[in-house]
């Protein structure tokens, strides 16, 4: 069985008031779509979710170190293929749900090009925008 510790924390009214409220808007939201969860009932468990996330974040900075090696032979590459498998999406879906041309994903899926910012961004939102650390990866050229 996991130890517990009581931290006592201060929080200003005006944050305090903003989490209440968010708390709130997700309970609504679970209210208005039987298939959506609130994550959070009380302002503990808020506070508790957010430092398990940050130190989610933490933990997985070392897996992004590559993406500030500017000056080295790394080229940056998408996993984002892998990640449409793992979550069930084709390939077509994402051309219609993003514009993009079905014959450009694919060659975007197949790292054979590198999308635009503008392709990257269309992609990773349609893909509900997941951790990057999931979807790149820096390969060493040789």
């Amino acid at each position: 069985m996991e130890k517990h510790i009581e931290i006592p924390i201060y929080l200003r009214e005006g944050i305090l008031k903003d989490i209440d409220n968010y708390i709130i808007y997700q309970k609504s939201k679970t209210l208005n779509f039987q298939d959506s969860q609130s994550t959070y009932a009380s302002v503990e468990q808020f506070v508790v979710g957010c430092v398990c996330h940050y130190l989610k974040q933490l933990k997985y900075q070392e897996d992004l170190s590559g993406y500030t090696d500017l000056g080295k032979p790394y080229k940056l590459k998408n996993k984002f293929r892998d990640y449409m498998d793992k979550k069930g999406v084709i390939p077509a879906d994402l051309a219609k749900k993003t514009g993009i041309g079905a014959s450009n994903i694919s060659l975007i899926l197949k790292n054979k090009n590198q999308p635009s910012l503008d392709y990257f961004l269309r992609i990773w939102i349609a893909l509900e925008c997941p951790q990057l650390d999931k979807v790149l990866y820096r390969e060493v050229e040789k």
